[in-house]
């Protein structure tokens, strides 16, 4: 106690020298936290050594930044009595109709000025495939060949037969019914002969040379950068550049009386920029409503500007402390630890909420010195104690192989001693000051308040509430002057046991998401534009990569994928498997003598007896027959580069698309599965093949495993921590009943409400269970002052001090739900989740507390009637 006047006087004598060192201390601090950067690449949420990010880090070094890519889209807008377009509202696709031929023209000029800008690799207007078509029918497969040689020599054995030549036409459906009426056969003409067949049968090859919607609404060109998405400062460049240059000569044109162009620019760069923007964004805004809301909360509760003043101070001080530090730490912050501060806002505030309420209390009959040491002797340790179970509490996240839990319990860990430091530093000195300057701090506002307070009527005014609820909860019959609380205390009950059902029914729909929406604002433009280019494109944009150690490695590869496919039940997994050697026919010696002998067969139909339908297919045949033989360097280099490695020029790459949706983890199991071990595939890539869907297996898996035992870490320190404070085995096992019902309660109600877990919001228990520790704390100890007779006296003043106890645990958990409440305003839906789950699971505990508290006072307070 002596060390703790002598910090007081110390503080009392420098006030202002302490405030403006704190000051400057402070102003360093904000500059650490400017430093911090957002970065919203997912590799940040796991350890290096994981399997997915080094299987990425991997592919950026051979493979570099060719995968991914910045989409382009434009469309000429329609008249204004026209329905939306896709870059507004996802069913305006369709709403225009006309062949976009001036979009066409635009494309190619573009192409021409994103080449010169920096970061641009190359720009993708046509389909590379475009240039390939003429040798279309090499790429088929040998059974289509001779399915077509033989219905073309059963057509003419019949002709012959009926010797009528006429017969051969290959349009003439009539001919084909009696040709089937007359030979048995119901056979349909093969796909090599038959255009909307063939088209079906290799689309690759049927498709408009540009990236144009099947409704010819919108166009779309790709620009590939030279360098990774991950690195978002060049990302973010590019992405304005070249919304400059697009945009810009759209308004050109529409200026000089030309179509009006709607441009949208999507892709995994402009994804990943536009996360970070709504990640900063959502951070500034959260961040301001958290003050803002705890602001006017702090008024409406303490009644003061002046009190505000002095809470709200410290906090905001302390968490630029906290920032500086995260600086130190880490140097930038996630997708999880961006949102800290408005957290902390929430928890650190009850530390200013405790303090000045009771100094204002003790200020009534105390000088200010006397009533901050009586404040700081006996808040103090309890609000050590709360930032204790708190940070056992987070600091249980520190012990996961999760980085994102791991840096979140880190920076929290450090933050709340800073918060509760800035308090115990800035507080004293603050009353030292406005002592000497005749401020009473702790005075109502306006002259009536100030005069109510210097002549001794303050205390009188603070009791007002008590007085007047006393009042009513003794105003009953005569004979029963308790009958109100009795009944107060059935309805707890009654209450409780309501809450209890609710959570009983919700539990069992509680479930654990585990799927990627929880990493993407799905409502952003840049994701619904992508969905409609996956739709265009027949596929995603992004595959997944096996690197191999060859070109023969390559065609081993794709080989046993197919093998797999086949022997695969169930609905498919892959879609298409490509590789460089994919894009060269086989068996070619063979398919040219087999179109050969089609043209040799072809060309015994009389000149003039031949079909627009035969004459297409024969000179196609001949336009095959005299091309050299193609050979990989006459693929187009917008193929080639796809497999081209870093490296090595010896190695190759081979690219899966998927037929189905990588978002959840049970399809990434099984995709991992059909992956895994490839023969001729390189090693040392992770899973045997490498995707940012693996991001997600490891993610859900670590918080998975994770989850559980940070979870009993948790309980278990905080348990340890309530036997050495209460030192009471009756009391510590009332404590952990009290905990399982209030947990079992929030989980229940977070199913009940449909607000469910994923591994993002799963960082919320933790949080549960060190408030849930504390309030359950108070209320025991409490209860124990009570047994023991520690409180004996008057029904008024043993209400009173409940009601104290009722406010303060309310104030505590208000201000964590505003922190967490916060988080509803973000875009980002993993954040919003996480603030779902937090006010849902705060609120619960708190109604079980409070409910438990009022039973209790109703039970033990007739012995002081």
């Amino acid at each position: 106690m002596g060390v703790l006047r002598l910090y007081l006087n110390f503080c009392r004598r420098f006030s202002w020298q302490i405030l403006l060192a704190l000051g400057l201390f402070t102003a360093g601090a904000l500059f650490l936290a400017s430093q911090l950067d957002i970065e919203a690449d997912i590799t940040r949420l796991l350890p290096r050594t994981a399997p997915s990010v080094a299987g990425l880090e991997l592919l950026e070094k051979t493979y570099g930044g060719q995968i991914g890519r910045l989409t382009v889209v434009l469309e000429i807008e329609p008249p204004a009595d026209s329905r939306p377009n896709i870059l507004s509202i996802p069913t305006a696709i369709g709403a225009q109709k006309r062949p976009p031929v001036a979009l066409k023209k635009l494309a190619e000029e573009y192409a021409v000025l994103l080449r010169d800008v920096e970061g641009v690799e190359h720009v993708e207007v046509r389909r590379p495939l475009d240039s390939l078509k003429g040798y279309r029918l090499l790429f088929a497969q040998m059974e289509d060949l001779r399915d077509a040689q033989a219905y073309l020599n059963q057509r003419f054995d019949q002709a012959e037969a009926r010797a009528n030549p006429l017969f051969v036409g290959l349009d003439d459906e009539a001919d084909d019914a009696a040709d089937a009426t007359q030979s048995g056969s119901g056979d349909p003409m093969p796909e090599l002969l038959d255009e909307e067949r063939l088209a079906e049968k290799y689309p690759e090859f049927a498709q408009s040379p540009y990236y144009i919607a099947e409704d010819g609404g919108f166009l779309a060109f790709f620009v590939y950068p030279d360098f990774p998405p991950s690195d978002l400062g060049r990302a973010s460049s590019l992405v304005d550049d070249v919304e400059r240059i697009v945009t810009g000569r759209a308004e050109r044109i529409a200026a000089a009386g030309g179509p009006k162009i709607r441009v949208g620019l999507t892709g995994r760069y402009k994804k990943r920029v536009d996360l970070e923007e709504m990640l900063k964004r959502d951070l500034s805004v959260s961040t301001s409503v958290a003050l803002g809301v705890l602001l006017l909360f702090l008024w409406f509760y303490l009644r003061s500007f002046r009190a505000t003043f002095l809470v709200l101070t410290p906090l905001v001080v302390g968490v630029i402390w906290t920032f500086a530090w995260a600086s130190i730490a880490f140097g930038s912050l996630n997708i999880m630890t961006a949102f800290l501060g408005a957290v902390l806002i929430g928890l650190g505030a009850d530390y200013g909420v405790h303090f000045f309420s009771r100094f204002r209390e003790l200020r009534q009959k105390l000088a200010p010195q006397e009533a901050l040491f009586e404040m700081l002797a006996s808040t103090g340790r309890a609000n050590m104690a709360a930032a204790l179970t708190t940070m056992i509490a987070l600091g249980s996240l520190m012990v996961s192989g999760f980085r994102a839990f791991y840096e979140f319990g880190v920076i929290a860990v450090g933050g709340l001693p800073l918060i509760l430091l800035a308090y115990l530093l800035i507080f004293p000195c603050a009353v030292g000051v406005a002592e000497r300057r005749g401020i009473n701090l702790t005075a109502r506002p306006g002259p009536k308040r100030a005069r109510e307070a210097a002549s001794g009527e303050g205390a009188k005014d603070a009791q007002n509430l008590d007085m007047r609820l006393l009042s009513w909860l003794q105003d009953g019959p005569v004979g029963m002057p308790m009958a109100r609380l009795a009944r107060a205390g059935l309805i707890a009950r009654l209450l409780l046991f309501l809450l209890v059902v609710a959570a009983a029914i919700g539990l069992p729909r509680l479930r654990l998401n585990q799927d990627f929406s929880v990493l993407q604002s799905t409502s952003a433009p840049s994701w619904e534009l992508d969905e409609r280019i996956n739709a265009m494109l027949g596929e995603s944009q992004t595959p997944t990569l096996i690197l191999t150690d060859s070109a023969q490695g390559s065609v081993q590869v794709v080989e046993e994928l197919e093998r797999r496919v086949a022997r695969h039940k169930g609905p498919a997994l892959v879609d298409k498997v490509l590789s460089l050697e994919t894009f060269l026919p086989t068996d070619v010696a063979e398919k040219r003598k087999v179109l050969a002998q089609i043209a040799r067969r072809l060309e015994e139909v009389p000149q003039d007896e031949r079909d627009e339908a035969l004459l297409r297919h024969l000179d196609e045949v001949e336009q095959v027959l005299r091309a050299k033989p193609l050979k990989e360097g006459d693929i187009p280099d917008e193929i080639r580069r796809q497999f081209s490695r870093l490296d090595s020029e010896s190695k190759g790459v081979v690219l899966v698309f998927p037929a189905v949706e990588l978002e959840t983890v049970e399809v990434i199991d099984a995709w991992a599965r059909i992956l895994a071990d490839l023969p001729g595939a390189e090693p040392g890539q992770g899973y045997g093949a490498i995707s940012e869907s693996f991001l997600l297996r490891d993610i859900v898996h670590t918080a998975k495993d994770d989850a559980l035992w940070m979870f009993g870490i948790t309980l278990l320190g905080l348990l340890l921590l309530s036997v050495l404070l209460l030192r009471d085995f009756t009391l510590f096992i009332l404590q952990l009943c009290t905990l399982t019902l209030a947990l079992l309660v929030a989980l229940g109600i977070n199913g009940l409400v449909g607000s469910h877990f994923n591994f993002m919001n799963i960082v919320a228990l933790p949080v549960w269970l060190g408030l849930g520790v504390d309030a359950s704390f108070h209320i025991l100890l409490k209860g124990r002052r009570i047994y023991r007779g520690e409180e004996a006296g008057e029904i008024r003043e043993y209400l009173s001090s409940h009601f104290h106890l009722m406010g303060a645990i309310s104030v505590a958990y208000l201000t964590s739900m505003l922190g967490f409440g916060t988080l509803l305003l973000a875009q980002h839906n993993g954040l919003f989740s996480l603030g779902m789950v937090a006010i849902f699971g705060l609120g619960s505990i708190l109604g079980v507390n409070l409910l438990i508290q009022s039973i209790l006072v109703a039970e033990s307070a007739y012995p002081r009637e």
